[in-house]
C-alpha cells in the first residue's frame, strides 16, 4: 500500500475520478468543464504524487477504454482543464474494469460488498441514532447499540 498522510492506496490498481460534480463543479450541465472542487482535486494530486495510477473516468468519454481511442478534440478539452487545475494529465477512460480500486463520483452510491446495503443508508441511520443520543440518552443508547450490531453483522466492525 502507498501512503499519503493517513490515506493508503493500492499501487497495483487504478483510481477513477469523474469530472462533472466530482473534480469540477457542475451547475451549467454543458460541455464546458467548470471550476475545480478543491478537496477532490487535492486528493487526486496527493495520490498522483504518491505514484498512484489516477484516471479520469467520465460519461464525456463515451465507451472509449484508452487515451488512444478518444478523439483528439475531447482529450484536448479535458487536458486543458487538467493542465490548469491538476498540473498533470491523467489517463482518460470511459469504462471501469477489474483493475479499478475505487471510483470517486458524485452519482455513485457505494454498496457494502455482497450485502445489498448502501453506506448512504448506514450514514443516515447513524446520524439519526446520534441525534437521538443527544436528545434522549436512554433511547439513543439503545439505537446506537442497534446500529453497532448492524455494522458488525455487515462485517464493518
Amino acid at each position: 500500500m502507498k501512503k499519503t498522510g493517513t490515506e493508503e492506496f493500492n499501487p497495483y490498481r487504478w483510481y477513477g475520478f469523474d469530472v462533472d460534480g466530482t473534480i469540477a463543479t457542475n451547475h451549467k450541465h454543458g460541455w464546458e468543464i467548470e471550476e475545480p472542487v478543491k478537496p477532490m482535486v487535492d486528493l487526486m494530486r496527493r495520490m498522483h504524487r504518491a505514484g498512484c495510477d489516477v484516471r479520469i473516468i467520465s460519461g464525456r468519454l463515451g465507451d472509449f477504454r484508452s487515451d488512444d481511442e478518444i478523439p483528439a478534440s475531447v482529450k484536448r478539452h479535458i487536458w486543458e482543464w487538467c493542465d490548469r487545475n491538476l498540473g498533470f494529465r491523467p489517463k482518460l477512460t470511459g469504462r471501469k474494469d477489474s483493475m479499478m480500486e475505487a471510483l470517486y463520483d458524485d452519482r455513485a452510491r457505494q454498496v457494502v460488498c455482497n450485502k445489498g446495503v448502501t453506506y448512504e443508508e448506514l450514514a443516515k441511520e447513524l446520524a439519526k441514532a446520534l441525534e437521538l443520543l443527544v436528545e434522549d440518552p436512554g433511547k439513543g443508547k439503545r439505537e446506537a447499540e442497534t446500529m453497532l450490531e448492524k455494522c458488525r453483522g455487515l462485517g464493518l466492525l
